[in-house]
Order: C-alpha cells, then structure tokens, then sequence
C-alpha cells in the first residue's frame, strides 16, 4: 500500500485512489516525473506511470508559451485522467499483481489537453449510446 506520507487522495465514482508524485534525475536539470497510484480501499495492483518528464526552471528557462508543459504542477484533475485512461486500457486496481505501467507523455499538462480529452470521450460514449438506440 503506498504510504499516507506525503501522499495525496482522489476520489473516482465510489473508489479511492491514492497517489505520490516524485521525481527522478535523469540529467543536470531535467527529471523523470513519477506518479503512482493505488487504490485505497482493494490495495491492488498499483498504477506507475511512465515518460513524463520535468526541467529544472533556474536551470532551463523558458523560452516559448509551449514550454509550460515541461514545468507541470501535478494536480488531481491530470492523476483523475491518468486513472481513468489505465482502467480504459485495462488496470484492474482491484486484484493483486504486478504493477500496472501506463506510457504518458508531458502532452497532457498542455494548456486545454484534458478538456479536449474529456470533449471526445464524451462525444464517443454519447455516440455509442445513440448506435445501441439506433
């Protein structure tokens, strides 16, 4: 189970997750971006998600708008996607096991990348409906 310390809670439907972000050098300046969540109440496998990656600001100033991404300030809506997106592609928090590894990139820290997101999943599911109405 991860521990309480430092680690932070999220509520999805009726399930608690709860998750730590850390980081990792990788070189001067410039850090792997760890997030791991597991959930509270079945203490199963736990979601790593990996490829994130974030830069140092006093280090690697920004220079362009699109740079933000790779200064990301981890805030529940993105570890809400992030689970969302590994049950999708077939986490199963529930039962016990390996870890779970869901490939991400900075892209989701973009400006307006999670409304999009939720925008199409929202279309796919209303189509879906619509398809078994038919």
């Amino acid at each position: 189970m991860i521990s309480k310390q430092k680690a932070r809670r999220v509520l999805i439907g009726d399930n608690v997750f709860r998750h730590k972000v850390s980081t990792t050098p990788i070189s001067r300046g410039i850090y792997r971006l760890n997030i791991t969540v597991q959930s509270e109440t079945h203490n199963g496998s736990k979601l790593v998600v990996e490829g994130l990656i974030q830069k140092d600001i006093s280090i690697w100033p920004l220079i362009e708008h699109g740079d933000y991404q790779y200064y990301p300030a981890v805030t529940r809506h993105e570890v809400e996607w992030l689970i969302q997106e590994a049950i999708h592609k077939g986490w199963d928090y529930t039962a016990t096991g390996s870890n779970f590894t869901l490939l991400a990139s900075n892209e989701i820290f973009g400006y307006g990348y999670l409304a999009e997101q939720i925008t199409k999943k929202k279309a796919e599911s209303e189509g879906n409906r619509k398809d078994k109405n038919g």
